[in-house]
């Protein structure tokens, strides 16, 4: 909500423990959203290293000799796979990665909605005198 469109605080403006209660419960919700916004955004970048590793995959499996293998990384170490073990493995963790990253999807939705009621609620009682929109960078 931009600064001209939010409402005139009521007459009654002394914060109470429940509006103190729900002022603490939005930072809270908030610092959590900005979690998940950085954590949908790594997701998201491992998403384009899992689609760039298949298509390294895929150049190195056409000029390979029958039987080639290639190194891949499970945690610190490096095992030697087939060219279609190392794909079919890809593909696995992308699809998992994908899922996380929905679920995550999923819970900034949650929080958002949330955040939306709180900042309404002390909008509606604090107008101008409480400010719960992001700083801009």
């Amino acid at each position: 909500m931009s600064a001209a469109k939010r409402p005139a605080p009521s007459k009654s403006s002394t914060v109470t423990k429940e509006d103190q209660d729900k002022i603490n419960r939005f930072a809270r919700l908030n610092t959590k959203h900005v979690d998940i916004c950085s954590d949908v955004a790594d997701k998201d970048r491992e998403l384009e290293n899992y689609q760039e590793a298949a298509s390294s995959i895929e150049e190195l499996e056409l000029t390979s000799e029958e039987g080639d293998v290639i190194p891949y990384r499970v945690g610190d170490v490096f095992f030697n796979f087939t060219f279609a073990d190392a794909n079919s493995r890809l593909e696995v963790e992308k699809i998992e990665l994908e899922e996380k990253k929905k679920g995550r999807l999923e819970e900034k939705s949650e929080l958002e909605a949330e955040m939306k009621t709180l900042k309404g609620e002390l909008y509606s009682k604090f107008g101008d005198q409480i400010n719960l929109d992001p700083e801009a960078d």
